[in-house]
């Protein structure tokens, strides 16, 4: 994930020391793309509170029938060793799915696009200090229709 400033894409932006945001538009150089599946993988951050939520490039959440747009340290399961997966994909899943779909009106710059972003509230030292080599979740394509 890269870092960018969210006061770009967000309303009511809080100060660095409150809170630290990662967006990404892509996972091994290819764009995040609806026909595609990915797991992103990780463990809970040296943070008060975080989430992982999936934006429209026209940066609204994506529709979908199961009203969920996000995982937090809240509701996300956790596997034994305390790390969690998360499925993102059109195609339902078991545990930890966030649904993303083309809203009706489309998207921009491509209807088949979408970002990822990390929040991350009340951050530890290493994310205010050197966010570019803080510990982040993986994103894995796990393949394409």
């Amino acid at each position: 994930m890269c870092t960018a400033p969210l006061s770009v894409v967000g309303l009511l932006a809080s100060t660095r020391k409150d809170s630290v945001y990662y967006v990404t538009s892509s996972a091994s150089g290819k764009p995040l793309s609806l026909d595609c599946d990915y797991r992103v993988e990780g463990v809970d951050f040296d943070v008060d509170w975080w989430s992982i939520t999936a934006y429209g490039r026209d940066f609204f959440l994506l529709p979908n029938k199961d009203d969920r747009y996000s995982f937090n340290n809240e509701n996300v399961q956790r596997r034994e060793d305390g790390s969690f997966s998360i499925s993102v994909s059109s195609e339902r899943k078991t545990e930890n799915w966030l649904p993303v779909t083309a809203s009706e009106k489309g998207l921009f710059p491509s209807a088949s696009d979408f970002d990822l972003a990390l929040r991350l509230y009340a951050p530890g030292k290493i994310y205010l200090d050197s966010p570019e080599s803080a510990p982040l979740p993986k994103i894995i394509e796990e393949g394409c229709r």
